[in-house]
């Protein structure tokens, strides 16, 4: 009877140890898989997916130099985006996206981001001799509907440790004057600590914008988007 227990406790023992082999092999299987897939082939298919959509739905050419994603430290970063008008004149474009989301968006039931950063972005902004604005178009026939009554409830639940858009320009031509108008804004520097769309959740932001001119405006202060409110001071020279 003895003997039966020894052999029952070491056969399970046995399997045990079978069980820890396979998945000491199984598991930096899975790693290598995931790491491959999430380093070489999403970003393949990620940027087309993402050139095709914005093609589709904005009717103009698009661009993307590269896209990188690491899947480990759950990031992605876009580099060299470019939305053209038609004729290939340019409209939209921004040296470096870069956004890294957090595991612990998992636990709080909320994208949650460690860091969300633009850099270098620049927009044409066009008023044409009729009247009509370039950046309207892209929006569509539904622009001219009203906007629906604001609903905080209806924000996703999404908390950014640190948003920031550095050396924005906002490059403005104004056809409507008989003589035509064009002035740069910028650079436009931007950096919000804390933001989140959370109830009664107030972020720090800070943003400054200069002009051609030599003039720069700074505002700093409090950001709450649910329910939207924001405080803080003005400065100017």
């Amino acid at each position: 009877m003895t003997g039966s227990k020894e052999q029952l406790l070491a056969s399970r023992f046995r399997a045990l140890l079978a069980g820890r082999r396979r998945w000491l092999v199984v598991a930096p299987a899975a790693a290598l898989v995931y790491g491959v897939a999430g380093f070489l082939l999403a970003p393949l298919i990620v940027r087309s997916q993402v050139i095709d959509a914005l093609e589709t739905t904005l009717s103009r050419p698009v661009s993307i130099e590269s896209l990188r994603i690491n899947p480990f430290a759950l990031s992605v970063d876009v580099q060299g985006f470019e939305l053209t008008e038609s004729d290939g004149s340019p409209l939209i474009a921004f040296e470096r996206f870069y956004a890294n989301l957090q595991l612990s968006s998992l636990f709080r039931w909320a994208w949650t981001f460690r860091e969300l950063r633009l850099e270098s972005p620049e927009i044409e902004l066009v008023r044409e001799s009729d009247g009509t604005v370039n950046l309207m178009q892209l929006i569509g026939s539904d622009a001219s509907q009203p906007a629906p009554a604001d609903d905080a409830s209806g924000l996703p639940r999404v908390v950014i440790g640190e948003l920031a858009i550095a050396r924005g320009a906002v490059n403005v031509t104004d056809r409507v004057p008989e003589s035509e108008f064009v002035t740069p804004v910028g650079p436009i520097n931007v950096t919000m600590q804390a933001l989140s769309t959370l109830p009664e959740s107030e972020g720090r932001e800070s943003i400054i914008i200069e002009t051609e001119g030599g003039a720069r405006l700074q505002w700093v202060g409090g950001l709450q988007l649910n329910p939207l409110s924001s405080r803080g001071s003005v400065t100017g020279s």
